[in-house]
């Protein structure tokens, strides 16, 4: 289903174009669903373990979460002329993304409880560049951003099945990187009051994670790792600030 994620920048430039701006974003929403088989069917569950990959016929109810908070740092440099706007950035990210996927298979006579996780704390280079195209003076203008980083950090995956109450567990820790990308493109309308100018902006934006894996970090045709499959986010973005 869609879901709002928050978005925020604030930030400072001096009279000769120069500045330092923050930005925070943050996604942290999940889902659920459940199913029971009917006859001559089968479930098995996702799992890197054996002991979680026995065909069974009965009910599942499965459930995964998605976590990303990120932080931005940059200095910029704006640079204006009579109908363009430019903006450069440059600066440090800090990321933590987690996904989470938990299932229980019941029958009558077997209960198989499956949980993974695996998450990354990274930090990295990120830039930015924005620019937009003023309509006459009429306070409205079309706009395009385009915002990346890589990240290199600390990644963790943990691993259970048990199985009429037989345990099997696996863990392990990497050094990671993952790249992300972020492009969006829009129209804004903006007013003078006084020595403010408040703005409004509506647009589109896609996000992309390259490398950050799923809720299971497994490939369900495999199973194997799917470590360096990718994720991303599309939709509509709503912003309104007040420059002064």
């Amino acid at each position: 289903r869609l879901d709002a994620a928050p978005d925020i920048w604030l930030g400072y430039v001096s009279e000769r174009g120069w500045g330092v701006r923050g930005h925070w974003f943050e996604f942290d929403h999940g889902t659920a669903a459940s199913y029971a088989t009917a006859p001559g069917e089968t479930i098995t569950g996702i799992s890197p373990l054996g002991l979680g990959r026995a065909p069974v016929a009965g009910t599942i109810a499965a459930s995964s979460n998605l976590a990303i908070n990120l932080f931005d740092l940059q200095g910029t440099y704006n640079f204006d002329d009579a109908k363009w706007s430019h903006l450069l950035g440059i600066g440090v990210r800090y990321a933590h993304m987690s996904q989470d996927y938990r299932a229980n298979l019941i029958n009558a006579g077997t209960q198989i409880d499956l949980t993974s996780g695996h998450n990354l704390n990274g930090f990295g280079p990120s830039f930015a560049l924005e620019t937009k195209r003023r309509i006459g003076e009429s306070g409205f203008a079309v706009y395009g951003q385009l915002n990346g980083a890589i990240l290199f950090g600390h990644a963790h995956e943990a691993y259970t099945a048990v199985n009429n109450g037989v345990l099997a567990q696996f863990t392990r820790a990497h050094t990671d990187v993952v790249p992300t990308g972020e492009l969006e493109v829009g129209a804004e309308y903006q007013r003078n009051m006084g020595r403010a100018k408040l703005f409004i902006q509506a647009g589109f934006v896609g996000q992309v994670w390259w490398g950050g894996g799923n809720a299971s970090n497994l490939d369900p045709l495999g199973p194997s790792s799917a470590s360096n499959s990718n994720f991303g986010f599309l939709g509509l973005a709503l912003r309104a600030g007040v420059r002064y």
